[in-house]
């Protein structure tokens, strides 16, 4: 065979192997898409909670993450952070609002492994009370789509951690270093009071979840 197209075989192989090798290190360094979903619910009461869950776009569930609720009822605008449970979910308590439609919009920031995502649901409040919580609908994928079982005003976005948070399935809530629990109804208050409270029956409704 010819010198010079052994060379040029080579030099090609070379090539087309540098390429490779770039193509998957450029690879490796992406970050995951995210997606946010609802659940199939469109009518609520006051007392029902709106349930959403952030999932990796093959449906993983991701836990641990902060996500940005923006509710929008009758021209006011009310927000809330939450912080998603081991199964990736989160709600929003519907709470002393008055009938008609309003607008829940979540948003997660993204983060060093992760990409930003953004859903938001229409839902008509209705009159009277909730006889019994929406929280255990499954979300389902929509295009515009996004559940831990907390919730807490933006005024104490401000006590999401830097620190590491850790998740106590028993109880299910956030804590950082501190023993502070991070989102949720109980947000700012020790982990240790919590959990005291809620086994002298202390934090517990009639449906034996955390007041």
């Amino acid at each position: 065979m010819n010198r010079n197209l052994i060379i040029a075989i080579i030099v090609i192989i070379v090539i087309a192997a540098v390429g490779a090798f770039a193509l998957t290190q450029a690879n490796s360094g992406a970050k995951i898409d995210t997606k946010i979903n609802f659940s199939n619910e469109t009518s609520y009461k006051n007392g029902d909670k709106v349930v959403f869950e952030l999932t990796e776009a093959n449906g993983n569930p991701i836990a641990g993450q902060q996500l940005n609720i923006s509710f929008q009822n009758d021209g006011d605008n009310e927000n809330f952070t939450v912080v998603t449970d081991s199964n990736g979910r989160g709600y929003l308590l519907i709470e002393n609002e008055p009938a008609g439609d309003s607008v829940v919009i979540v948003s997660y920031n993204g983060s060093d492994k992760y990409n930003s995502s953004l859903a938001q649901k229409t839902i008509t409040i209705t009159e009277g009370e909730s006889d019994s919580a929406s929280d255990d609908s499954t979300p389902t994928d929509t295009n515009s789509s996004a559940s831990t079982q907390q919730y807490s005003n933006e005024s104490s976005q401000s006590s999401s951690s830097s620190s590491n948070l850790h998740y106590d399935s028993e109880y299910n809530f956030y804590y950082d270093d501190d023993g502070v629990i991070r989102g949720g109804q109980s947000d700012g208050m020790s982990a240790e009071e919590v959990r005291n409270n809620y086994k002298s029956g202390d934090m517990i409704d009639s449906e034996g979840n955390l007041q």
